[in-house]
């Protein structure tokens, strides 16, 4: 493993088969410390690829697994920055993680229809989705706006909203969602 700064780049081909681990969400933290990033997330899965695919080797991103480690987003960035942000993708595993975004959603499962069968088990989030300069209202811990997928025992606190779900086949089990009372979320953040 290597320390030190990491900077994004482009992608022009899917990569599949990825697991991003650390050695426990209290001792591995990736954090953002740029409010003005011009990258989406600190975790940005699938940004060009497609289902179905428009050319070769940018097809749906498959098979990606991000385990035992704490994600911090930048408390005021000046522009929409998320925790993990994806697009065009399947088969995604997000488990044991500490998600935190502040401004803006942490977790958003992207694309619609073009995203589908993921996991999110045991993460704890917060604060997550209270707003900022670029979008003033509140958003949510979890974002799942896809099919066949499975939210079980999420531990969201210190957010607007818990999950948000703009999707078909969808499935909670056993997560604690505490509302904030802030900007008019609702007591039971959901």
């Amino acid at each position: 493993a290597r320390l030190g700064t990491f900077r994004g780049a482009s992608c022009t081909a899917t990569y599949n088969g990825i697991w991003i681990r650390g050695s426990g969400r209290e001792n591995t933290a990736l954090e953002n410390f740029d409010g003005a990033s011009p990258h989406r997330a600190i975790i940005s899965i699938g940004r060009d690829a497609e289902s179905p695919a428009e050319e070769a080797g940018n097809d749906r991103v498959t098979g990606i697994a991000i385990t035992d480690i704490a994600l911090r987003q930048v408390k005021n960035p000046t522009s929409v920055l998320q925790t993990i942000w994806s697009y065009a993708t399947a088969d995604v595993r997000i488990e044991n993680t500490a998600g935190s975004g502040n401004s803006y959603e942490c977790y958003i499962m992207g694309g619609g229809l073009k995203s589908v069968r993921w996991l999110v088990r045991n993460n704890v989030m917060g604060p997550c989705g209270h707003g900022g300069p670029m979008y003033p209202t509140s958003t949510s811990a979890i974002n799942l706006n896809g099919a066949d997928w499975v939210a079980e025992g999420n531990v969201v606190t210190e957010s607007t909203q818990g999950i948000e779900m703009g999707s078909r086949r969808g499935t909670l089990i056993d997560n604690l969602l505490i509302g904030t009372g802030v900007g008019g979320s609702p007591k039971i953040g959901v």
